[in-house]
């Protein structure tokens, strides 16, 4: 590894250790939207109420069913969320849950018609005047002989009910009430966000909430997000990286660096990698330099005499034959090489001829150069 890839790769570790230390510790943005989850620690989140649930119950659970899909336990139910919409289905297994001893209590600024209606319920959603809609704790919340304030975007409606209904809590109109259904109790509060880590913290905040959560059974209780959040899918380890903007970030920025290693890792392995040049025969460009001299300068015997030494060498050390001048060598050098026995006798006849000293003629060394290379003798 060279020095300049290892300053890149010091350079990359160092920034990703300085980002995920500045966005882990960097002040986080309120967000004022209601996600009433048991985790969330924004205004609008239920991080504070699902705590202090062990104040007020013996045990406490998450669900993210429906109320049908609960069946038919008897431990109380808790539910918040910005509009309750629940199935035929749902509302028939919820009076069923009630009526057998369970107590639910459900907090939404909105209820379905279908739902009022089977309760003989309406809501008054211009109760609040526009004027009341402040950021500051305007409006009085009374229950019994203690109040609280809140800010009118917390109240929003109100409920018209009949006498059989106890109000537990209002402003003018009531916005808390309950019902006892055979052996168990529902609540209905208006005023959900009374429930969140805002709602909670301000100043006589716990109010409102820790009189509605009285009106339960001290049993065990399941905070039912099902109806705000929907289902939930599971939260896997990736899923949990992702759903975290300081580790989301760091993951981004791993695999943005990974991509750029990659890419300098390429570009290296396609640098063009100059192939060494294949050996060259210096014999064979010997004899053939020698050969030309000779036959420029009319030494035909020398020039037939050179070719005939590197040919015969080479066909010694390339198939180990020892013996050259004799028909079953010849038969044998045919079978392999390819050539006819009967060119392989007529080259060996010329070299005869040679080394017994005969004259060599400018055709017959031609004739020899061109018999020899049929052998392919590099």
């Amino acid at each position: 590894m060279s020095k300049r890839e290892k300053r890149l790769y010091l350079f990359l570790a160092v920034f990703f250790i300085l980002y995920v230390v500045v966005e882990q510790y960097r002040p986080e943005e309120l967000v004022w939207v209601p996600t009433f989850s048991q985790k969330d620690k924004q205004p609008y989140g239920g991080y504070v109420l699902y705590e202090r649930l062990d104040d007020f119950f013996e045990s406490k659970d998450l669900s993210f069913q429906t109320i049908y899909e609960l069946g038919d336990t008897t431990e109380q139910v808790l539910v918040l969320a910005t509009e309750f919409a629940p199935s035929t289905e749902d509302v028939r297994v919820l009076m069923h849950k009630i009526a057998h001893g369970s107590d639910v209590l459900i907090g939404a600024s909105y209820f379905s018609e279908e739902f009022l209606d089977s309760l003989g319920l309406e809501q008054d959603n211009e109760f609040f005047e526009p004027s009341s809609m402040n950021p500051i704790d305007s409006l009085k919340v009374s229950f019994g002989e203690e109040a609280a304030y809140y800010p009118g975007r917390l109240l929003l409606t109100a409920f018209e009910k009949d006498s059989t209904w106890t109000v537990g809590a209002s402003n003018k109109k009531p916005v808390l009430i309950y019902k006892d259904f055979g052996e168990g109790r529902l609540v209905l509060t208006t005023v959900p966000l009374a429930f969140t880590n805002y709602g909670l913290l301000k100043s006589d905040g716990l109010k409102l909430p820790a009189m509605a959560l009285n009106l339960l059974n001290t049993g065990s209780i399941v905070y039912n997000r099902y109806y705000h959040s929907g289902r939930m899918e599971s939260q896997t380890p990736l899923r949990y990286l992702i759903s975290q903007a300081p580790l989301r970030w760091a993951l981004n920025l791993t695999l943005l660096g990974v991509m750029v290693l990659l890419i300098i890792g390429s570009r290296r392995k396609q640098r063009v990698i100059p192939l060494p040049d294949p050996r060259t025969n210096t014999t064979l460009l010997f004899i053939q330099t020698m050969g030309g001299l000779y036959h420029r300068e009319g030494k035909h015997a020398s020039a037939a005499q050179k070719l005939i030494s590197h040919f015969l060498k080479s066909i010694r050390e390339k198939y180990y034959m020892k013996e050259l001048f004799s028909e079953e060598a010849y038969a044998q050098l045919s079978s392999k090489t390819g050539v006819k026995k009967s060119a392989v006798i007529q080259t060996f006849e010329i070299i005869q001829h040679v080394k017994n000293g005969g004259v060599v003629s400018e055709k017959m060394l031609t004739e020899l150069n061109e018999k020899i290379e049929k052998f392919n003798i590099k």
